[in-house]
C-alpha cells in the first residue's frame, strides 16, 4: 500500500513538472478553412496536435496538424514563434515547420533540433554529451501544395547530397557549383535555394 501511494505521488509530481515545461502560451491559429482563432492560449502535444483554450471556453480543444495553416505562439520573453503545417510528399503525415527562406520560385522550411553528440569524460565513469544543433530541411516550389523532405546534413552520409542533387537537377549551373564546392552542403539548404532563386531559369 505504501509503495502504491509513493508511485501515485511520483506520477503526479512528474505530470505537474512536465506541464510546467510545456505551458499554455498566448497564441493565434489560422485554419486551412481560412478561419482565425484569436485570443487563445495554446501548446503542441506529441508533435501531432495543437491544443488550445479560449477566453470563452476554458476546456482544452485539440486540432490536428492537417487542419492548420499556421500558428503563432508568444513566449514569456515576448518572442513570437511562427510555425506552418504541410503534408509530406513521401508520407501521408503532416509536419510542423519553420519558414527559413521564401522566394518567388521556392520556399525552404526546417525543423530545428539538438543531438547530444559524443560524450566527454569527466572521471569516475561519467561523461557529458556535447549538444550539437541540426536542421531537418523541407522544400517546395511555387504551385506545390505539399513539401518535399530533404533530410539533415551529416546524419546519414550521402543521403542529403543525393536529395539535393535530385531536387535541383533542372539547374545544371547550380549542380556544377556544388561539384566545384563553390556551394557547400554543410552550409545548409538556404544558400543553395537562394542561388537557385537568383541564377536558375525555369523552362
Amino acid at each position: 500500500m505504501r509503495a502504491y501511494f509513493f508511485l501515485c505521488i511520483t506520477f503526479f509530481s512528474l505530470s505537474s513538472a512536465m506541464a510546467q515545461l510545456n505551458p499554455f502560451l498566448p497564441a493565434k491559429a489560422v485554419l486551412k478553412t481560412g478561419d482565425t482563432l484569436n485570443n487563445i492560449v495554446g501548446k503542441y502535444k506529441a508533435n501531432k496536435t495543437f491544443v488550445y483554450k479560449s477566453d470563452s471556453d476554458k476546456k482544452a480543444i485539440k486540432i490536428d496538424f492537417s487542419k492548420l495553416e499556421s500558428v503563432q505562439i508568444t513566449n514569456s520573453k515576448g518572442i513570437i514563434d511562427t510555425s506552418y503545417f504541410f503534408k509530406r510528399k513521401d508520407q501521408n503525415t503532416y509536419v510542423k515547420v519553420a519558414l527559413l527562406m521564401k522566394g518567388k520560385k521556392l520556399e525552404v522550411y526546417g525543423i530545428h533540433g539538438v543531438n547530444s553528440g559524443s560524450g566527454v569524460g569527466i572521471g569516475m565513469g561519467f561523461s557529458i554529451g556535447i549538444p550539437i544543433p541540426y536542421t531537418t530541411y523541407y522544400i517546395r516550389k511555387t504551385g506545390e501544395n505539399d513539401i518535399t523532405y530533404m533530410g539533415t546534413y551529416g546524419t546519414i552520409r550521402g543521403l542529403f547530397k543525393v536529395k539535393v542533387y535530385e531536387y535541383f537537377s533542372d539547374c545544371e549551373l547550380l549542380i556544377q557549383k556544388l561539384k566545384e564546392k563553390e556551394l557547400r552542403l554543410r552550409d545548409g539548404l538556404v544558400q543553395i535555394a537562394e542561388y537557385y532563386e537568383n541564377h536558375c531559369v525555369n523552362d
